[in-house]
């Protein structure tokens, strides 16, 4: 009895873990594009780039505009602020605009809340990999440019590059490194379980397919973060992380209510047996 209840939270804790971990995903991808809403063309702009048309008035989804509005909405001071700078953002992140108008400006507000890590000098890899000036006194507009996608006069569409390979880098290490525990415990559980039944070759067959499929599909959701770089091609292997995502689910949502199942059934098994 203390085993399986000892289990039954291990389990129940992977569960709670693995569906904190969707609502990180949808809340840290679902404004790529722009839009509310996980969809295909935000695993597009994000895993293999794109050529986003220019339409007046409107800047094109960018990876500043995405960022703000998620990850780095906490770190400003005020919502005036991030108001200012998501309206420039979204009006087209001009030159002209960015200096002008009621205080604060756009430009302020880089200044007093971007340049803390974004600038070169501040000695945090963010500041190497995405600095908006040389120092934290400094704000240039064509290096904050890179990131606004603010399109060229007469361009009719703007390269969104994919995320940075840096960034792609750090997160395959840490996913290799830390999903398989949890993957591999629950797989075992799962084979543990005998479901499903029978000594058959079938039943045997399936049992090892079940068991690891969450682990294959994982590799190959992986695989596909940096497949969708491949020009021509990404777009395919972008849509692609969103099947094995959906595959994956599956699977592991399977295993965890067989492994629950059994771990109760079990127990009740034994129960009536004694009686």
């Amino acid at each position: 009895m203390a085993w399986r209840a000892l289990l039954t939270v291990v389990v129940i804790f992977i569960g709670a873990g693995y569906f904190a971990a969707l609502v990180n995903v949808l809340a840290q991808n679902e404004l790529v594009d722009g839009q509310p809403g996980l969809s295909a063309a935000d695993l597009i702009l994000k895993y293999a780039g794109k050529q986003v048309p220019v339409v007046a008035g409107k800047a094109p989804p960018s990876r500043m505009l995405e960022m703000i509005r998620t990850a780095m909405r906490e770190y400003f001071d005020s919502d005036d602020d991030f108001r200012v700078l998501e309206r420039w953002l979204t009006a087209g992140a001009s030159r002209e605009a960015f200096t002008s108008g009621p205080e604060p400006t756009p430009h302020d507000v880089v200044l007093t809340t971007c340049l803390r890590c974004h600038a070169a000098d501040s000695r945090k890899e963010i500041g190497r990999k995405s600095p908006f000036g040389p120092d934290q006194f400094t704000v240039d507009y064509e290096w904050v440019s890179k990131f606004t996608l603010a399109p060229p006069p007469g361009a009719t569409s703007v390269w969104r590059p994919p995320r940075d390979w840096r960034d792609l880098a750090l997160t395959t290490h840490a996913h290799m490194l830390s999903v398989p525990v949890f993957v591999v415990l629950l797989g075992a559980l799962f084979l543990c379980s005998g479901w499903p039944q029978g000594e058959s070759r079938a039943a045997a067959v399936w049992r090892t397919v079940l068991a690891c499929a969450p682990l294959v599909l994982f590799l190959a959701d992986v695989a596909c973060w940096w497949l969708a770089r491949l020009p021509g091609v990404g777009w395919v292997f972008a849509l692609t992380i969103g099947a094995t995502g959906v595959l994956f689910g599956v699977a592991f949502g399977l295993q965890w209510i067989v492994v629950i199942g059994a771990l109760w059934s079990m127990q009740s098994s034994k129960t009536n047996g004694g009686k």
